[in-house]
């Protein structure tokens, strides 16, 4: 047996690393993201609504101060 050992190594510079990271996000995430931004614009709309709707039933459920007094001070 030999003692002699054999290593094959490579190595890859960030070019490289940013190649391979585009062609991921390419063929990964690319629609997926569009999907996901509709999806939160469309919430956000609703959000909005819903809230317009909640400071309406508000202020018609907010108590009316009278324009004038029913009776005098108390004393």
């Amino acid at each position: 047996m030999s003692d002699a050992r054999t290593s094959s190594t490579s190595q890859l510079g960030w070019g490289t690393f940013v190649i391979i990271a585009f062609i991921v996000m390419a063929f990964s995430g690319g629609r997926d993201a569009k999907r996901l931004r509709k999806s939160v614009d469309e919430l956000s709309a609703k959000v909005d609504r819903l809230e317009r709707k909640i400071d309406g039933l508000a202020k018609a459920a907010a108590p009316q101060a009278p324009a004038v007094p029913a009776e005098g001070p108390q004393r």
